[in-house]
């Protein structure tokens, strides 16, 4: 099961970049740790326990940019579209794995917000500006991502 979730990351990590959309997004969350794993050489002080959920913290959600239809491009691989009544958000699942997009707090009200140029809502969250403050470019399996800093 280890190795099917880490690829079907892989295989989304793949297909955000073919889309051209995985520069909008740091990868946020303990999807980090096996790509920090990678980056640093396979250390075993980094664990490799992580959830079956998978964040992606929109790094810019008002700034214009690179349209896409982010529900379109995961429906394609496989993921459906859940009502998660708790937050009140869509997230895109699998069996084996989850999608949540988050974005930092822009204001004290509504914790969902739409990200036109995605075809995406996001929840927002406290502290995500300091991942977003701290968040740096690395190289993963020939894919470059944004990572919070380790």
């Amino acid at each position: 099961m280890e190795k099917e979730s880490t690829e079907r990351f892989d295989s989304v990590l793949r297909g955000l970049a073919d889309a051209g959309v995985l520069g909008e997004f740091i990868l946020v969350g303990s999807w980090c740790l096996p790509v920090f794993r990678h980056v640093y050489g396979d250390p075993p002080e980094i664990p490799l326990l992580r959830t079956t959920d998978l964040d992606f913290l929109i790094r810019s959600p008002k700034r214009p940019g690179i349209k896409a239809d982010i529900p379109g491009v995961l429906r394609e691989m496989g993921f459906e579209p859940s009502f998660d009544a708790a937050s009140k958000l869509i997230k895109y699942e699998r069996p084996d794995l989850e999608i949540e997009f988050l974005v930092a707090r822009l204001r004290s009200a509504d914790c969902i917000i739409q990200v036109p140029k995605l075809n995406q809502e996001a929840q927002m969250l406290d502290y995500m500006e300091i991942a977003q403050q701290y968040a740096k470019p690395v190289l993963y399996k020939e894919l470059e991502l944004m990572v919070p800093e380790l």
